[in-house]
C-alpha cells in the first residue's frame, strides 16, 4: 500500500505564496478525492482501530501511544507551501489522534496544531481507538484563511463468512475414561496439516464447545488489517481460551456484555451470509427464543457496525436454540451469488430411509428413544407427526425469512436431509436424530481445496462404511463438485451431547477480498 498524499504546489516567492491554492484533494489507496468530494459523506482517511497489542506487554497498544513496531495506524503525507493549521474539528475526538513523525499532534487533548512552511515529506498517522470512530481534519490555509476538511473513520467490525479463506481451524482435543475425539483431531489433522490447532481440553476442563465461546472478525482498512476474536459471555471451561491461544500482536480480544450469556449469546447462535448485492459485507443472522436473545450489548454492536445488518431467526422450537443446527451456507463457484443457502429437509431424510431395506440394523440410534432398523423409524407415526410440525411451523416461514433477508431464489438454496426429535429434560424442544449435517465447517486443505467436514449421519449397520449410508448420499448428490467431503464421527463427544461439528470447530480467516467497506459498503455505514 502507498501512503496517502495531500497534493499541493510549493511556492517559489512571497507573491505566488500568498495566491497559491491550499491542496485540492486527497491521494488515497481507495482512489484520487477530489476538494468537491471531501465532505462528511466521504469516509477520506480510513485505516482500523489500534486496540491489539503489538509489543505484547499486556496493554492495548492505543493506551500507550505511538509505539515502535505498531503497525494499526494509517500514514499520509502532507506538502506544505506555507503556514497551515490542523485541527479536529469534530467527532469522536476522544478516539482519533493524528501524529507528525510519530510524535502526537492532534487528540482530545489537543485540538489544533500549526504546520509550518518546508515541512515536505513528513509523515503523518492516524490512530483510532474504537470500531467506526471518525472525526473531521481540518486543513486551514494561516495566510489566506482557505480550508478544507477530511473525514477520518475507523473500519467497523466485520464477522467471517464462508467466503473467506481459513487461516486455521481449532478443536478441543479430549480423550480420558473412554470421552475421546481422537478420530476428529486425526482427521483435522490429515487434511488441514499445520493449519489446524488442537487445543488440549485438560488445560479447559473437558470443556470442547469452542464454536460457542467465541466469534472471529476482522477489522480493514487501506494500510492493513486486523484479526478480531469476540470472547463471548459463555465462561465455562474455555473461558481463557481467547487469552491463552489467540489474543496477541494484530488479533484484538474484545468483550460485549456482562454475566453469564444464555444459550442465545453463543457463537452457534451468530451466523454470517455471504455477500449479496445488497450487502456486499454479507449479513449477520442470530436465533431468537421469545425474549431471549443475544445480549443487548452485542445486539447494539452488531447494528451499529450497520455493513453486515443483523435479522432474527425464530430457534425457538430447538432444545439448545443455535442457527447453526439447521442452516448454513457454503462457496459455490459460477453460482448466482457465488454460494448457496444449506437447508435441512426431512422429505429428504424420509426419502433416504425409504431407500433402504427396512430390516437393516442401524448401530448408532441409541439417544432418549433407540431406533434398531429404519424401518422402525419411518413407522414411528410421533417421529413424522413431530417433523411435519417443525416442517410447516418453523422450517419453511424460517427459509421464507432468510429468502426475503438475503434475496434469494430457489436456485440458491441447496436441501439436505435432516430431521429432528424431542429430547427429555428440554420442555419439548427438540434436537437432531441423526447428526445434523447442517453443523459443519468449511475450511481449506492443504493444497487449498474448500472442503466441508460434515457430521456423519451413521445411518447403516457398519460404521466404517460410508459408502452404505443413503444419508450421506442425499447430502452428496446436492454438493457442488469442487468440494471435497470429509464426513467426521461426532457421535460420542458432539451429538449425544445435542452438538456436532460445527459446534466443537472455531475458524480464524483472511479478510474478504471485497472488504474494502469505504467503497463497496458506505452506502450502509452513511445510512445508519
Amino acid at each position: 500500500m502507498f501512503p496517502l498524499a495531500l497534493l499541493a504546489l510549493t511556492a517559489c516567492d512571497k507573491d505566488v505564496e500568498q495566491e497559491q491554492p491550499l491542496p485540492v484533494g486527497v491521494y488515497a489507496t481507495q482512489g484520487f478525492i477530489s476538494a468537491e468530494d471531501l465532505s462528511l459523506a466521504v469516509p477520506g482517511i480510513v485505516g482500523v482501530p489500534n486496540l491489539d497489542d503489538d509489543d505484547s506487554d499486556g496493554n492495548p497498544d492505543w493506551n500507550q501511544g505511538l509505539q515502535e513496531g505498531d503497525n494499526d495506524f494509517t500514514t499520509f503525507q502532507l506538502e506544505i507551501p506555507r503556514r497551515t493549521e490542523l485541527s479536529l474539528i469534530s467527532g469522536d475526538l476522544d478516539k482519533v489522534r493524528v501524529y507528525q513523525n510519530k510524535q502526537m499532534i492532534l487528540s482530545d487533548q489537543l485540538a489544533s496544531a500549526e504546520i509550518g512552511k518546508g515541512m515536505a515529506g513528513d509523515e503523518f498517522q492516524v490512530e483510532f481507538g474504537d470500531w467506526r470512530a471518525t472525526a473531521i481534519l481540518g486543513v486551514k490555509d494561516l495566510v489566506n484563511g482557505d480550508s478544507f476538511e477530511v473525514q477520518l473513520t475507523a473500519s467497523p467490525l466485520i464477522l467471517n463468512h464462508h467466503l473467506q479463506s481459513s487461516v486455521q481451524t481449532t478443536m478441543v482435543a479430549v480423550n480420558y475414561n473412554g470421552y475421546e475425539n481422537s478420530s476428529m483431531v486425526q482427521q483435522y489433522g490429515d487434511v488441514l496439516g499445520d493449519a489446524f490447532m488442537a487445543v488440549n481440553g485438560l488445560s479447559y476442563g473437558g470443556d470442547v464447545w469452542i464454536q460457542d465461546e467465541l466469534e472471529f472478525a476482522n477489522a480493514v482498512g487501506t494500510d492493513g488489517h486486523m484479526g478480531v476474536v469476540m470472547d463471548l459471555i459463555r465462561d465455562r471451561g474455555l473461558a481463557d481460551v481467547a487469552e491463552n491461544e489467540f489474543e496477541g500482536p494484530n488479533m484484538v480480544r474484545g468483550v460485549w456484555g456482562t454475566g453469564q450469556g444464555t444459550s442465545q449469546d453463543y457463537g452457534g447462535n451468530i451466523e454470517v451470509a455471504p455477500p449479496t448485492p445488497d450487502y456486499p459485507l454479507g449479513r449477520i443472522y442470530y436465533g431468537a427464543q421469545g425474549r431471549a436473545s443475544p445480549a443487548d450489548e452485542v445486539q447494539e454492536l452488531f447494528d451499529n457496525q450497520a455493513v453486515q445488518a443483523p435479522f432474527k431467526l425464530d430457534s425457538s422450537w430447538l432444545c439448545v436454540g443455535h442457527v447453526d443446527e439447521w442452516v448454513t451456507t457454503i462457496p459455490v463457484q459460477g453460482s448466482r451469488l457465488g454460494w448457496k443457502l444449506v437447508y435441512s429437509s426431512d422429505q429428504l431424510a424420509w426419502d433416504a430411509l425409504e431407500s433402504m431395506e427396512p430390516n437393516t440394523t442401524l448401530t448408532r440410534f441409541t439417544r432418549d428413544k433407540a431406533w434398531d432398523t429404519p424401518g422402525e423409524i419411518l413407522a414411528d407415526s410421533d417421529l413424522r407427526a413431530l417433523n411435519d410440525r417443525l416442517t410447516r411451523d418453523y422450517l419453511e416461514p424460517q427459509l421464507q425469512v432468510m429468502i426475503d433477508e438475503l434475496g434469494l431464489q430457489e436456485d440458491d438454496i441447496i436441501y439436505i436431509p435432516g430431521l429432528f426429535e424431542t429430547v427429555s429434560q428440554c420442555g419439548g424442544g427438540v434436537a437432531a436424530l441423526f447428526p445434523g449435517m447442517a453443523n459443519l465447517i468449511v475450511a481449506d486443505d492443504t493444497s487449498g481445496q474448500t472442503t466441508l467436514f460434515v457430521p456423519d449421519p451413521m445411518v447403516r449397520t457398519n460404521v466404517n462404511d460410508q459408502s452404505a449410508d443413503p444419508v450421506i448420499d442425499a447430502f452428496s448428490v446436492g454438493m457442488p463438485p469442487e468440494l471435497r467431503l470429509e464426513f467426521m464421527d461426532d457421535w460420542q463427544v458432539y451429538h449425544m451431547a445435542l452438538g456436532e461439528v460445527h459446534c466443537g470447530s472455531n475458524v480464524v480467516r483472511e479478510p474478504y477480498d471485497g472488504a474494502d467497506w469505504w467503497n463497496e459498503g458506505w452506502s450502509l455505514m452513511e445510512s445508519n
